[in-house]
C-alpha cells in the first residue's frame, strides 16, 4: 500500500509462517523492489497486470517458482496499492482465477476504506476533546498576555511541533510577541520580514513548507538565525475576514512531513485565537471611547471657563496632546499679520522654542492649511524645523473655522507616530469644532469688550 511516499508491505499470506517471514525480511532489505514497480503499473492501469518472473532474477529463490505473477490494483480516497499473487507450482492462473483476484482486491479496497473512515472519525473525536480541554484550561486565565503564551504552548503540543508563535498585524507587518519552545513560554519581539510567508498571510492564505530554505524568495538569514527548517503559519481572521495577526509552528521533533490535515488543525486553533483577539480589541476600543468621551467633556468644560487666552491655550493644548497621544500640540491664532503660535505644549509641559522658530513654524502651518479646504491636513516640516525637537518631521494640522467659515486658527499635532484611523479623525474633528466655537466666542467677546471700552472712553 502507498499513502504519500513509496509502497510499503502491509500483509503477507504464505504456505507457512517461515515463508511469510522470509518474504518480509527480503522486502525490508529492499530485495523485492520489482514488486513496488509492478504495483505502480497496476495502479496506473486500473486493472490486473500479469508479469512472467524468474526467481533467480528477482530474488525469489525458495519463495516462488518461475511463472506468471498477477498484481490486482486497489484504491481508496487516501490509499492506493495492489494485491500481488505470486506463481504457484501447480501451473498458471486461469482467467477465472484472475477475475476472482480482481474481485477480492475490490473487497479489500472497501474494507480499507471503512477502516480509514473509522480511524478518521476516531481521530477527529479525540481532536475535538483535546480542543475542548485546551479551551477550558485557557478560559480560566484572565490576563490576556498569559492567555496567548499558554495558548502557544498548548498549540505546539497539540499540533506536534517544537515551537509555536503568535503575532499581530501592525502597520502592515506581523509583529511576533508571544512564543513557546520545547515546553517553555517566552515573550519575544520580532517583525516578520516581507517575503513568501508574509505575502500568503496578508492575502488570507496559509503558508507551509518542509524545507523553508528551498522556498523561492525565502529570507535565508532569518532561517539560519532561528534555525528554522519546517514552518506552518496561518492568518488570524476576524469578522469580515479582517486579518488580525498570524499563528505559526516550527519544526517537528522527528521531521515528519506537514500535510493538509496539519493545516486544517492549525486553522481550527487560529480561529480560537482570533476570537480572543477580537474580543480583547473590542473591549479596548470600548474603554478607549469611554476615556475619550470623558476627556472631551473635560475639554469642553475647560473651554467654557473664564481664563485668560494664554492660560486657556496652554491648558487646552496639553489636554489635546494627552488625548490624541501626540508628542506635542500647538495652537496658532489668526492675527492681522498672519498666524501667531500662542501655545506649544506636550504632556509634560511647555516646549521652549526661540521666537524665530515659533514664527517660522506658524508660517509653515498657514501655508500648509491654506493650500486645501480639508478640515484635517497632514504636512511635513522643512529640514530647518524638523530638528526642533517636535518628535518628528510629520505634523497633523486641524483647521479652526469661524461662524462664516473663515480661518481663525490652526491646531497642530506633532509626533503622533502612527497613521490616523477613522475613529482618530472623528476625535480630531470633535476637538477642532469645540476649539473653533470657543475661539469664535472669544473673538466676539473681545470685540464687545473693546467696543465697550471705546464707548466709555
Amino acid at each position: 500500500l502507498r499513502e504519500r511516499g513509496s509502497f510499503e508491505l502491509r500483509a503477507v499470506a504464505a504456505e507457512s509462517p517461515d515463508l511469510a517471514e522470509m518474504v518480509r525480511i527480503r522486502h525490508d532489505r529492499r530485495m523485492l523492489t520489482f514488486a513496488s514497480d509492478l504495483a505502480s503499473r497496476a495502479v496506473a492501469a486500473g486493472m490486473p497486470v500479469a508479469l512472467y518472473v524468474d526467481p533467480s532474477a528477482h530474488n525469489l529463490e525458495s519463495i516462488a517458482p518461475a511463472g506468471m505473477l498477477v498484481a490486482a490494483p486497489l484504491r481508496t480516497s487516501s490509499t492506493e496499492g495492489a494485491v500481488l499473487v505470486y506463481p504457484r507450482a501447480e501451473g498458471v492462473f486461469s482467467v477465472e482465477e484472475k477475475s476472482l483476484m480482481s474481485a477480492l482486491s475490490g473487497f479489500a479496497a472497501v474494507a480499507i476504506a471503512n477502516g480509514e473512515l473509522y480511524d478518521r472519525a476516531r481521530a477527529q473525536a479525540h481532536e475535538l476533546h483535546q480542543l475542548l480541554d485546551i479551551l477550558l484550561e485557557l478560559n480560566s486565565i484572565a490576563e490576556f498576555d498569559e492567555f496567548l503564551l499558554q495558548f502557544a504552548l498548548r498549540a505546539a503540543d497539540f499540533l506536534g511541533f517544537n515551537r509555536a508563535f503568535i503575532g499581530l498585524l501592525e502597520d502592515g507587518a506581523f509583529r511576533v510577541r508571544w512564543g513557546a519552545e520545547n515546553g517553555q513560554t517566552r515573550r519575544v519581539e520580532h517583525v516578520l520580514p516581507e517575503g513568501p510567508a508574509s505575502r500568503n498571510l496578508l492575502s488570507g492564505e496559509a503558508f507551509w513548507s518542509d524545507d523553508a530554505s528551498t522556498v523561492p524568495g525565502a529570507n535565508l538569514g532569518l532561517l539560519q538565525e532561528f534555525d528554522i527548517r519546517q514552518v506552518l503559519a496561518v492568518p488570524l481572521l476576524g469578522t469580515g475576514s479582517e486579518i488580525l495577526g498570524m499563528f505559526g509552528v516550527l519544526d517537528r521533533p522527528e521531521g515528519a512531513r506537514i500535510c493538509e490535515e496539519d493545516v486544517r488543525r492549525a486553522k481550527a486553533l487560529a480561529a480560537q485565537v482570533a476570537v480572543a483577539l477580537e474580543v480583547s480589541r473590542n473591549l479596548h476600543r470600548s474603554e478607549l471611547h469611554r476615556e475619550r468621551a470623558e476627556a472631551l467633556m473635560g475639554l469642553a468644560l475647560d473651554l467654557n471657563t473664564q481664563m485668560r487666552m494664554p492660560e486657556l491655550a496652554a491648558k487646552f493644548t496639553r489636554r489635546v496632546a494627552a488625548l490624541t497621544g501626540a508628542a506635542f500640540a500647538g495652537l496658532a491664532l489668526k492675527q492681522e499679520i498672519g498666524l501667531e503660535l500662542i501655545a506649544l505644549e506636550g504632556v509634560q509641559g511647555r516646549l521652549p522654542l526661540p521666537p524665530d522658530v515659533l514664527r517660522r513654524l506658524a508660517e509653515h502651518w498657514e501655508r500648509s492649511i491654506t493650500h486645501g479646504t480639508d478640515e484635517i491636513t497632514n504636512a511635513s516640516l522643512p529640514e530647518a524645523l524638523a530638528g526642533a525637537g517636535l518628535g518628528g518631521s510629520e505634523v497633523t494640522l486641524l483647521r479652526l473655522s469661524g461662524s462664516a467659515g473663515e480661518l481663525i486658527g490652526v491646531l497642530g499635532l506633532a509626533g503622533k507616530g502612527q497613521q490616523l484611523l477613522s475613529e482618530d479623525k472623528q476625535l480630531l474633528q470633535a476637538i477642532a469644532r469645540h476649539a473653533s466655537i470657543a475661539l469664535d466666542n472669544a473673538r466676539l467677546f473681545a470685540r464687545m469688550d473693546k467696543a465697550n471700552r471705546h464707548w466709555i472712553e
